[in-house]
């Protein structure tokens, strides 16, 4: 007498249900009903009391795939110190060097949580122009159930240094628009590299077999890169 029980209700939809379209995440829904039957008892008898509660709940849509990183950073190209003064006694600041700069490439991985459910993962790089020339292999994944991909990304830096949201690697689910990652693309320069050392990104996990459409796609045109890079 005079105790209270909670209860707790997990819901789910199962792996191979489609994914629900946009217009439908968050609305009320109506899930169905749960049955409560209790047998009670006292000094004048035992009873019984049967009630219906509706369960009303909204869906959210969770990642529907995994990246081990998100941001990649590259070095970028060297500056080289200017005289303190020009001709005219005007100060001049340090300026990038004009010497053409390497290719850079670095990796991530991509997962597929799902135990059940196939899907393609697109990959374009959404770079200013005056940031680098940017290229990703592959630009469409195949990821298996629980399968792991790897994405090469080659950079070819234009600047010192960049570090703003706007340079970055959109990582899109083909079957839903509306799920899409990134992974932000900074520049630093070559002695704030040798400190870091890439030491935060994260190790390459093992690879699970998967199929990897072949495809390059730029930012800008690829004859901005040295020949031994392509």
């Amino acid at each position: 007498p005079g105790e209270k029980v909670g209860l707790l209700l997990r819901a789910h939809l199962p792996a191979t249900a489609p994914l629900p379209p946009a217009s439908a995440l968050r609305l009320p829904l109506h899930l169905g009903h749960l049955h409560v039957l209790a047998h009670t008892s006292a000094a004048d008898g035992a009873a019984v009391t049967r009630d219906t509660l509706p369960i009303v709940g909204s869906l959210t849509r969770g990642a529907s795939f995994r990246l081990n990183v998100h941001q990649l950073q590259f070095t970028g190209v060297q500056e080289r110190a200017q005289s303190d003064a020009s001709p005219g006694g005007e100060a001049v600041s340090p300026s990038a060097d004009p010497h053409p700069a390497s290719a850079q490439v670095e990796i991530f991985w991509l997962t597929n949580p799902s135990a059940e459910r196939h899907m393609a993962v697109l990959i374009t790089p959404a770079v200013p122009e005056h940031v680098g020339v940017v290229r990703v292999s592959p630009t469409v994944a195949s990821l298996p159930p629980g399968g792991q991909a790897s994405v090469e990304v080659t950079l070819l830096p234009r600047l010192p240094r960049y570090a703003r949201a706007d340079a970055r690697i959109l990582v899109q689910d083909v079957s839903a628009a509306d799920m899409v990652q990134s992974i932000r693309i900074a520049l630093v320069n070559a002695e704030a590299a040798g400190r870091a050392a890439f030491a935060s990104l994260p190790m390459s996990p093992p690879i699970v077999p998967t199929v990897l459409l072949q495809h390059e796609v730029t930012s800008a045109p690829l004859d901005a890169l040295p020949a031994d890079t392509v």
